[in-house]
């Protein structure tokens, strides 16, 4: 059984099968992988989230080591949490910023029927 097989009958054994179809019908992707989460595992599905980036001179710049204090992922973490907002930049991941302090709707306490239903209403489908 393939890793998404499984991850979808996870998914139906759990009364997500809206989730567990929307998973199905992506299949297997090939490439570098750029997250584990499952769909509606994210608050970026829920709108409570995004990914930036730090333009420097015209350039992306992915480091959170350079330009010290002027370091734009740093200034963008400290004016999240100004407004009450949580910065990723302490795992790591520099460029997220989102509003709920969980890590995830599961991490928050949303069983995956109930994350489904709101992906399903979000989202539209059957």
């Amino acid at each position: 059984m393939s890793e998404i097989d499984a991850a979808a009958r996870m998914l139906m054994d759990a009364d997500a099968h809206w989730l567990a179809g929307v998973l199905l019908s992506v299949g297997p992707q090939h490439g570098p992988q750029v997250t584990s989460a499952l769909p509606g595992q994210s608050w970026h599905q829920f709108g409570l989230a995004c990914d930036s980036y730090w333009l420097a001179s015209g350039k992306a710049q992915w480091s959170a080591a350079k330009g010290g204090n002027a370091n734009g992922y740093r200034v963008m973490a400290e004016e999240a949490s100004r407004l009450g907002l949580r910065s990723l930049g302490d795992i790591g991941d520099w460029p997220h910023v989102q509003g709920p302090a969980s890590a995830s709707p599961r991490s928050d306490g949303m069983t995956w029927a109930e994350i489904d239903e709101a992906m399903r209403e979000r989202f539209g489908g059957s």
